[in-house]
């Protein structure tokens, strides 16, 4: 039972770290191409985290 917050805690530290590295992949992205592929990126990321609920558009 002591291993259950341990494993979430570095689940959810991967996450938002997963997140964050999206964001700035996203900022970069957005600078020099179009906006489907950072569309493509937040479903892909969002399906492995399953934290972002961006409906693929």
């Amino acid at each position: 039972m002591g291993f259950l917050p341990g494993a979430a805690m570095i689940l959810i530290s991967a996450a938002f770290q997963a997140i964050t590295a999206l964001y700035i992949l996203e900022t970069l992205i957005n600078v020099k191409t179009p906006k489907e592929l950072t569309g493509t990126a937040q479903v892909v990321l969002g399906r492995w985290a399953g934290l972002l609920s961006t409906p693929a558009s």
